[in-house]
């Protein structure tokens, strides 16, 4: 944990009667800032200048940085819906809940840090992984696979969607550019004439097609690895 920040500067906002001010407005504002910048580690300092209060003043609404960290990420995962339609297959509740997970992240870049603050995992995260792994009950897993494919599955949707997020866009038009722009003459002879065929059809996807080869090869494996092909099918 950092200590108070030292920082000097005087707050941006100074004039007049100060606003009321409490733990869920120093919360919003750190949230505030996270999305604007989802990979830089925020300060109190940067908190309370945004406020227009002096450092310390944040400490009569959290206690540390950890306590702020962990308020973020209770308003932020309390906004994650992984409801599924009991009724729907086993596959089909499988997908639906990692389609969910994905679209969450995805939207969220910084949600990605604030899964494990203060070097524990939070409580909606674990919520999560006893959801997917009543699934992987369903799927007929070994127990003595249960950990070690709960551990993949997550970091599968996990290294996707951070995937997702360093794409420039979702917009089959950008994936065109990107391909059009590639000269592939720079190539061997070899090379050209086995990836030539395939450019046309690379430019013509979206990040959604992406996403589906990606889950459905994962839901492959995973029952695979379960041995059991056609439990998503009961």
């Amino acid at each position: 944990m950092k200590s108070p920040d030292n920082n000097t500067e005087a707050p941006r906002r100074r004039r007049g009667r100060p606003s009321s001010l409490n733990r869920k407005r120093v919360i919003a504002t750190a949230l505030s800032l996270i999305e604007k910048k989802p990979d830089h580690d925020i300060t109190m300092s940067e908190v309370a200048n945004e406020l227009g209060i002096v450092t310390m003043g944040i400490y009569k609404h959290v206690r540390n940085k950890e306590d702020l960290l962990a308020g973020m990420a209770e308003q932020v995962f309390s906004e994650l819906d992984l409801s599924i339609d009991a009724n729907r297959s086993l596959d089909e509740r499988f997908l639906q809940w990692a389609g969910k997970y994905r679209d969450f992240f995805v939207a969220r870049p910084y949600a990605n840090q604030l899964i494990a603050w203060h070097n524990s995992l939070s409580v909606d995260f674990m919520n999560w992984c006893g959801d997917l792994v009543a699934m992987l009950h369903e799927y007929r897993v070994a127990k003595r696979d249960l950990a070690r494919t709960l551990a993949w599955l997550v970091r599968q949707l996990h290294a996707y969607v951070m995937l997702e997020q360093g794409t420039p866009s979702n917009h089959v038009g950008d994936q065109s550019k990107l391909v059009e722009g590639f000269d592939i003459t720079s190539l061997s002879k070899d090379k050209q004439r086995l990836l030539k065929p395939l450019l046309p059809q690379l430019a013509k996807h979206s990040n959604d097609d992406f996403y589906r080869f990606h889950i459905e090869a994962t839901l492959k494996m995973l029952k695979q690895s379960a041995g059991n092909g056609e439990a998503g099918t009961r």
